[in-house]
């Protein structure tokens, strides 16, 4: 249960994750693991379409299906729209959640859908679509789920939301994550910001983390089965991520992880801890966002 006395964050939009709790979910958990599946189309034998007719039969086994990607990789979007259509094909799809899209924004996006408005640039206006996220990767996805009829669910905290979260005192508590899990996050946002980052940034980003996290896996439970989030491949961490808040609220549902993730892959046994399945791609060449950091800081007076 969550408290006050626990130190965990007392927010209305994640109470959820700890419905339902039970010996059940206890006992799943420490069931043995099956081998992760791996794909790729490099090295292994086979082509694209038999590897994802294999991937989606694996998918549409579960309740609850969480694609994980590399924002700014066109090979993890193009694959998420291919599973996405086979999804639909087999008639498994009843919703699309999206971490890149607010709550604020679920009105324009219903309506979207209701009107069939397919217009490409148009929708990037309507929708007030975030400039962070690359239209031309997302809008595909977008355009052809409301061709098809299948709604979209907001996933994300709205603006108001993340600066009431950010400005909470109370520290996170151990109740769904434990402290191993929280350290893992914690770790991440110090090597994200290149060691520079003090003990109160790390729990401020900390709060926002789980409770977007929560909130993902909220707006997938609006609907029994049948949901893939899109989000990127930490929120898809089957270990510390949104499967975790999906079990706590759902002990029975049937829920996998899919990780894109890009080569070289140094430990996959790592991997195995992380995702259900991994799909690896080739990267992209992105800067070195340290040094370009490093050097801001030494410019400063």
């Amino acid at each position: 249960m969550i408290t006050r006395k626990s130190g965990v964050i007392v927010s209305a939009f994640f109470l959820f994750a700890l419905a339902g709790c039970s010996q059940k979910m206890l006992e799943r958990l420490l069931q043995p693991a099956k081998p992760m599946p791996l794909y790729n189309t490099v090295n292994q034998p086979g082509t694209y379409e038999e590897h994802l007719e294999e991937l989606v039969g694996k998918l549409a086994q579960n309740d609850y299906i969480i694609l994980g990607e590399k924002h700014d990789n066109p090979e993890h979007h193009d694959l998420q729209l291919d599973i996405l259509k086979e999804l639909h094909t087999r008639g498994w799809l009843k919703q699309i959640s999206m971490e890149m899209l607010t709550t604020s924004q679920q009105h324009d996006v219903n309506m979207v859908v209701r009107r069939k408005i397919t217009d490409f640039y148009g929708l990037e206006q309507v929708l007030e679509w975030e400039k962070g996220w690359d239209w031309q990767l997302y809008g595909p996805i977008i355009t052809w789920a409301i061709s098809e009829d299948i709604p979209i669910k907001a996933a994300n905290l709205n603006k108001s939301e993340l600066e009431i979260i950010r400005q909470q005192p109370q520290r996170v508590g151990t109740e769904i994550l434990g402290s191993a899990g929280l350290k893992i996050h914690k770790d991440q946002f110090k090597e994200s910001h290149c060691g520079y980052i003090d003990r109160t940034r790390q729990e401020s980003m900390l709060r926002v983390q789980v409770a977007r996290d929560a909130r993902m896996a909220a707006s997938m439970l609006s609907v029994k089965s049948g949901s893939v989030l899109l989000a990127g491949s930490w929120h898809a961490r089957k270990d510390i991520g949104v499967p975790k808040y999906l079990r706590a609220s759902k002990p029975d549902a049937r829920i996998q992880s899919l990780g894109m993730i890009e080569r070289p892959v140094d430990n996959y046994l790592a991997l195995e801890k992380e995702y259900d399945i991994v799909w690896e791609t080739e990267g992209i060449p992105r800067p070195d966002y340290c040094e370009m950091f490093k050097n801001r800081q030494l410019k400063k007076p």
